[in-house]
């Protein structure tokens, strides 16, 4: 806003051949919002008459979470709160997990025993090897390796048929993990219904439900024990806001799924919330990442802008930054910064477009409502549009080509 206040937030694209088209829609839809009072509830309202006939999914449903949150950001700094606070709670401490990738017997050793030295007391490994017995394998090297004081929870990641994952949730009973989370395609309502009467072991889903309607049709058929609706594909806060209302109406457990920066703060106004989901998405672009600051086995208030006013961190020097009109006040205009950031991880070739703050104006280095005392890297942190693939930089032009 022309005060200097500015909103933060990020967007996964989950492929860099999505980033520009992302940018691109949140520079359209941006511009709508200019000359609007700073209004999120209202910009929701906007963006669902203006995109009625296109419909709000995809790509359209990501640069309006990211438009989104950051406004709601900037309403958070406007009234020096944090977002928890705006939100009628307070911020606490949060159970936080650290969720690992399919990683392997070295990596994922590696990966538990640092977390066991965090303080953590649950962790997510991704399973769905070659076959049960590899499963079976590294599911029980790393539950030797963190006890059983540590809650260990299982990522099928959509990658088996419903007859093997029944047979192998049968064979990881004795293990007792703590869920199995999109054992099958996440779409498969029925599918999930007739893995979860197998019993045994809870069923989590939802990071890829594309609206509250989704949530519900999938709760109707009985697809699941738990629920973690992601908020950038919920439909934006108000949407995540109504996922907690049907999560408590169903008794439903409410987890995070990833963007752990602004998930602490909507689960400590969730009735029913369960774990937060540690994982580093945006360390690249952060000078302070939140996973840094948590106190184990819980994060505590890394995001409460403590020392508001008194940063002076906050600056962003990369070249290819595209400048963005996007909300607005009755008397104060907010400028977004689009920024193509590092890909998260080098063998996906995954990338995350990140909208921090303006440069130059005093006030702009305040810390965000969102992210705390946070700041976005220098340039070096802030790549141009650039992805990696096969530990070798890419230029945009040949990324387009992957």
């Amino acid at each position: 806003m022309d005060n200097g206040i500015v909103g933060h937030a990020y967007v996964f694209t989950y492929t860099p051949l999505a980033l520009e088209s992302t940018q691109n829609l949140v520079q359209s839809l941006g511009d709508e919002l200019v000359g609007q009072t700073l209004a999120p509830v209202e910009f929701e309202t906007l963006f669902a008459r203006r995109l009625r006939l296109l419909g709000r999914t995809g790509l359209v449903t990501i640069a309006c979470a990211g438009l989104d949150m950051a406004t709601w950001d900037a309403l958070a700094k406007l009234h020096d709160l944090p977002l928890a606070a705006l939100l009628d709670g307070r911020v606490k401490p949060v159970p936080a997990y650290d969720s690992h990738n399919m990683d392997g017997e070295e990596i994922g050793l590696l990966r538990a025993g640092r977390a066991m030295e965090a303080g953590l007391r649950a962790i997510k490994m991704k399973i769905g090897y070659r076959d049960l017995a590899e499963d079976c394998h590294i599911v029980e090297l790393i539950q030797r390796q963190i006890g059983d004081d540590i809650a260990l929870m299982v990522d099928c990641n959509q990658s088996l048929s419903v007859p093997e994952v029944m047979h192998r949730i049968r064979t990881l009973q004795p293990y007792g993990l703590a869920w199995v989370e999109e054992p099958t395609l996440q779409e498969d309502y029925a599918g999930h219904a007739r893995i979860r009467a197998t019993g045994g072991m809870p069923i989590q889903m939802g990071e890829n439900w594309c609206g509250v309607g989704e949530m519900q049709w999938a709760l109707d058929a009985n697809a699941c024990d738990l629920v973690m609706p992601d908020v950038m594909k919920i439909g934006e806060m108000a949407g995540r806001l109504k996922a907690a209302t049907l999560a408590e109406l169903r008794g439903l457990p409410m987890s995070s799924h990833i963007f752990q920066e602004i998930s602490a703060h909507l689960l400590a106004v969730t009735p029913t919330a369960h774990w937060l989901e540690r994982m580093g998405l945006a360390d690249r672009i952060l000078r302070d990442p939140c996973n840094s600051r948590m106190s184990p086995p819980l994060c505590p208030t890394p995001l409460v802008p403590e020392c508001l006013g008194r940063s002076r961190r906050w600056r962003v020097t990369s070249r290819n930054e595209v400048c963005l009109r996007a909300a607005c006040s009755g008397f104060c205009c907010a400028r977004l910064r689009v920024v193509f950031g590092r890909p998260v991880a080098a063998n996906q070739g995954t990338s995350i477009l990140c909208l921090c703050e303006r440069r130059g104006s005093p006030a702009a280095r305040r810390p965000s409502a969102v992210f705390g005392n946070y700041a976005a890297r220098p340039s070096r942190a802030c790549l141009r549009a650039r992805t990696v693939r096969d530990g070798r930089a890419l230029s945009r032009r040949s990324a387009a080509a992957i």
